[in-house]
């Protein structure tokens, strides 16, 4: 689809993104719509030429995300987080399959 802002919610195993629109009835304030999800276990990040954008890819999804930042340092906050809840998800992932293989099964959530 065509560029557009979106707000970013980033929790340890998903990335949810939506955009303002509509207004409450009630309330009288603009609402925060949920567009989608990215389900940061199985994502990889691909980098692009430009410096201030990244591209985040769903492995089992033909869909892959854009996200561009208004300068490199903002990118790489963005990208270092992102990262770090990969990471940790990944690490609890082997720690799981470990724990498996030496014969006593854990469940972590």
């Amino acid at each position: 689809g065509r560029p557009a802002e979106r707000k970013i919610f980033l929790f340890d195993d998903v990335l949810i993104y939506g955009y303002r629109g509509g207004s409450h009835i009630l309330t009288k304030t603009s609402r925060l719509q949920m567009k989608g999800k990215i389900d940061l276990t199985i994502c990889e990040f691909k980098e692009l030429d430009d410096g201030i954008s990244f591209e985040l890819i769903e492995k089992d999804n033909p869909k892959s995300f854009i996200f561009t930042a208004k300068d490199q340092n903002t990118k790489n906050h963005w990208q270092h987080d992102i990262s770090q809840c990969i990471s940790s998800l990944f690490m609890v992932k082997s720690r799981f399959f470990a724990n498996i293989f030496r014969g006593y099964q854990i469940w972590v959530r």
